[in-house]
């Protein structure tokens, strides 16, 4: 703002063009304007705007602070999401493994049944067989779903969209669920 010299200036200066200016005293803020009157004197009023000043810093350093908060806080976002990509990841992954190494026994235990095919069977014995075939294959398709998830949610594998028969499904859930 103006320094004493300057207001002593405006005040004998021809033309006055009217002059803005603040003070501090004690602790107050105040906004002076000086204006001419007619004659050659002036006028100088005096504002008390403290309160309106401690208000907008007061109203700054919220803004400051709450901005702080909000990158704090996108941060901790941030970090939780790679930590949960990670362990979705870490999941996939095991999901994908554990699916892949029960395929193997499960293979194996469909071709021993598969020779006692060749076996002259009881009609209740090749029964069940068939149904123990039946359920085999069943947990085949859950492991291979499953390893086709996986292989969905790491980008390897594609979804198609297309027809499929329910004659199969429909007939392999009614010898599933046939005993219950």
């Amino acid at each position: 703002g103006p320094r004493v010299a300057d207001l002593r200036a405006w005040t004998t200066a021809a033309p006055r063009a009217p002059l803005r200016f603040g003070l501090r005293r004690g602790g107050a803020e105040l906004d002076a304007f000086a204006e001419a009157m007619p004659g050659g004197g002036f006028v100088i009023s005096f504002t008390d705007v403290s309160a309106e000043r401690h208000a907008i810093a007061a109203l700054r350093q919220a803004n400051e602070n709450l901005e702080a908060r909000v990158d704090a806080r996108t941060l901790e976002l941030g970090d939780a999401l790679a930590r949960a990509e990670r362990a979705n990841a870490t999941r996939s992954r095991f999901v994908a493994a554990a699916s892949h190494d029960l395929l193997q026994p499960l293979s194996a235990a469909k071709l021993f049944l598969a020779s006692m095919r060749d076996e002259a069977l009881p009609a209740r014995a090749a029964e069940a067989l068939g149904k123990a075939e039946s359920a085999l294959g069943s947990v085949e398709t859950l492991l291979e779903a499953l390893l086709d998830i996986s292989r969905l949610e790491s980008g390897r594998l594609a979804a198609r969209i297309e027809p499929v028969p329910l004659g199969p499904l429909l007939a392999r859930l009614a010898e599933e669920f046939a005993p219950l």
